[in-house]
């Protein structure tokens, strides 16, 4: 999933959001995990960082906070969790063109879709076509689908409801 020569027969957007903004923007994504499925994620986008605690003001506005902790991804972010990721550039520090990949950090959860790019160019700007690397070969597509699994270890990070039982 983290590489476009996965994307057969030729390349192209995959199948899950894409966010966009131009080089150097400030950008905001507001996150919120909603009620009931019970598992905290680790949130990330790739290149970039941000502060944990973007408030001025007594916290009646977002902007920047010199006692804030800078994040390059973000913990416990579970049910009823919700907040403000502030990007100062888009692009990182660098303010760099390109494909950025946002994503929760445990694999199976990933896997499911819990992924998507963050698209980083100037207006207008197409992309070059993809030149596949002389040392990597594309992975041939499966002859059938495979079945979805939750492995064994990963098994322990899957929190059931506490009450499984329906309303009275």
């Amino acid at each position: 999933m983290l590489s476009n020569l996965l994307i057969q027969p030729a390349p192209q957007d995959p199948q899950t959001p894409i966010f966009t903004a131009e080089p150097g923007e400030k950008v905001r994504f507001r996150m919120a995990h909603p009620f009931g499925t019970g598992t905290s994620q680790v949130f990330t986008i790739h290149g970039h960082n941000w502060q944990r605690n973007p408030y001025q003001k007594n916290s009646t506005e977002i902007g920047n906070n010199n006692l804030s902790q800078w994040l390059g991804s973000r913990d416990n972010h579970g049910s009823t969790d919700h907040f403000e990721l502030v990007l100062d550039r888009a692009g990182g520090q660098a303010g760099k063109e390109g494909d950025y990949l946002y994503s929760v950090f445990h694999p199976f959860q990933a896997r499911l879709g819990a992924w998507g790019l963050f698209r980083v160019r100037t207006p207008n700007n197409n992309p070059p076509p993809l030149q596949p690397n002389a040392a990597c070969k594309p992975i041939p597509a499966p002859k059938k689908a495979l079945p979805m699994l939750i492995d064994p270890d990963h098994q322990r990070f899957i929190r059931e409801p506490a009450n499984q039982n329906v309303k009275p």
